[in-house]
Parts: structure tokens; sequence; C-alpha cells
């Protein structure tokens, strides 16, 4: 892996067709999509997507927020399956589970029905997905010491704000806060670092939607022809130990204190990519990612099915046609209700 981004970080080739080129550095993703962007962002005009865009002529708004109560529900519907389970100690396919999350979510926002009542089951979205293809540190900051070390900043933030209406209890309405409560704005903030470092080694898609070149240029000393189709590879830049030490653990830390972002204005972390060409689908997938493992995480416990150790779990990945990365093994856990330890979320 490090022989080929020290040799190909941005790898040229032709074919009958056209000249394709691949990007595996961060500073070439950089000079493709920022400094070039203008040169850069079109697409091409592939067969699949040219069917399933009716010839580019769809249009989607944005409209994130407003199907909040869309996400909320579904998640509710989620939590109390998996609260059935909970109380037989019953191991669930959580891989399928939340493959049905994602499904009923879409369902419900793109088709104004519901996944149950569609027809379709799990194995038959499955299908119907893979024929697109075709077609195509959280104790530390919990810590007493990071709430002392909030008492020496010069500006208030968020948890500035909390810790002072503890200190003149002072609440909303009835609510009064605690150092619980502030304790779990931080979690979520290290829930969020989860997320960015999930997204580091398991992008949703290994490459990234082909762009396609509209006028020469240069990068890294390659000459770039108008119609080249670019292929950015999120996956190797994401492995990149000259930003990443130990690229392959898992260390959600990277992020602490970190200004780091998926949203494509870091080019060494871009699973959605970046710019004008940036998948429209990002606040989507990050709420629905985001609003889902905070409600798992909240109401259960997870353990292991019984005679099962850590290391039987199998981390392998696959890819389709289109490179979208999955799971090859469904993730099986027993899941443990938190019984009295929490109270209904409004």
């Amino acid at each position: 892996m490090q022989s080929c981004q020290k040799i190909w970080p941005c790898n040229v080739s032709s074919t009958r067709r056209c000249p394709n080129s691949c990007i595996s550095s961060a500073e070439s993703a950089k000079v493709v999509l920022k400094v070039n962007d203008l040169n850069s962002c079109s697409r091409p005009q592939l067969p699949g997507a040219l069917t399933l865009t009716y010839n580019y002529q769809d249009v989607v708004r944005k409209r994130v927020q407003s199907y909040r109560s869309i996400r909320e529900e579904e998640v509710d519907s989620l939590i109390n399956l998996i609260s059935e389970s909970s109380s037989s100690a019953t191991p669930v396919n959580l891989t399928e589970m939340l493959f049905s999350l994602t499904a009923s979510i879409v369902f419900r926002i793109a088709f104004r029905t519901t996944f149950k009542t569609s027809g379709f089951n799990n194995h038959r979205f499955h299908q119907v997905v893979h024929d697109v293809e075709a077609m195509l540190e959280a104790t530390q900051l919990l810590s007493s010491s990071l709430i002392a070390e909030r008492t020496k900043t010069d500006h208030e933030d968020v948890i500035d704000v909390l810790l002072k209406l503890v200190r003149e209890q002072t609440g909303f309405g009835a609510a009064q806060l605690s150092q619980d409560n502030i304790k779990a704005v931080l979690l979520l903030e290290y829930l969020k670092m989860i997320v960015k470092e999930t997204f580091r080694l398991h992008p949703p898609a290994a490459i990234l939607l082909p762009g396609e070149t509209i006028s020469q240029f240069k990068v890294n000393g390659f000459e770039v022809h108008p119609k080249t189709i670019i292929h950015i590879n999120a996956w190797a830049i994401g492995q990149d130990p000259g930003y990443w030490k130990s690229p392959e653990e898992f260390i959600p830390e990277w992020f602490v204190d970190s200004s780091i972002d998926f949203k494509g204005q870091h080019f060494e972390l871009l699973p959605f990519g970046y710019g004008r060409r940036v998948c429209p689908g990002m606040y989507v997938a990050t709420t629905m990612v985001e609003l889902g493992l905070a409600n798992l995480l909240y109401w259960f416990d997870w353990k292991l099915p019984d005679g099962m150790k850590e290391e039987d779990i199998n981390m392998e990945e696959e890819a389709g046609i289109s490179l979208a990365i999955s799971k090859k093994i469904a993730l099986n856990l027993v899941p443990t209700k938190y019984f009295g330890k929490h109270q209904k979320i409004d």
C-alpha cells in the first residue's frame, strides 16, 4: 500500500476509448479538486448514470431537515424491534437491521410509502441495489479534568454555556442541568469522532464517482488531457501514512481538537468528494448514521453471542461493481436493554 502511494499518487493510463487518471494521495486530490476545480468539474456520460438520471435531467432539492420526523420514527421502530430481542438475550443481525433502517427511510422520503408495504423485502432490495451497481478517546473526554479546563478559555462555547447554567442552577422551564447532561454532550462529540474515523477506514465507496476534465493541466508532473476520466481513491487517501500514523488502526482520537472534517474541505479525508461535485446525499447519510448509532448506544448494552470472542469477528469487506463497500460477513450481537437507566426521550 505504501509503495503504491509513493509511486502512483497520480496514475494516468489510456484505453481505446478514453484516458483515465487515478488519484491516490491528498496532495494530488487537492491539485485536481481545488486548484483545477474548473478544469475537472464535469462528469463522464456513463450509460448507467444516463439511465438513472433520465438523461441527466432529474432535479433533487435540499430537504434534509424537512424529513427529520421520518428519520426519528424509523429509528424508534428499530429500537422497539431490538428491545424485543433484548428481553430474551437473542442475537440480532445488525447488518440486516441497519440495511432495513436505511431502506425504510429512503422509501418514505422518495416514494411516500413504507419499506414493509412496498412489496420489497431485504433480499429483493439487496438484489435491486446490486442490479443498479451493475448498471453503473471517550472516557478522557468525560473526565472532570476536561470540564475544569473549560474555565480557562477566553471565549464561551456550548459547553461553557451549559456549565454556567449548572453553576447558576438555572435551566429551561422545569428542567435542571447537571454534569451528567454535559458529559452526554461531550459523548456525542466523541461519537462524531467515531463516525469520522469510520469514514476514514471504511469509506462508503473506495473510489468516488468519476469526474471528467474539461481542459489540460498537470498533476505532479503528469499531463492530464481534456476528456480524461478522474478516479479519486478515497480509501487509499484515508490510508496515507503521511497523514495518518498507524493508518490501519481505529483511532477516533485523531480528531480531538482537530478541524479535519469529511465535508470536502480537507483532502486527507474525502469519503463524499469535494466542492461543487460533493455527494448530494452527504448530509442525509451522516444524519442517519449519527442518529441511528446514538440511539443504539443509548438504549442498549451490546455483547457477543455465547462462545464468540472479539478476535472471531470477521472484519472483511467486499465491494460491488460500483466499488461501494459493505461488510462481507453480517455482524450479529446480543442487545441488553438499559433497564431503569434512561428515561424516554421525547
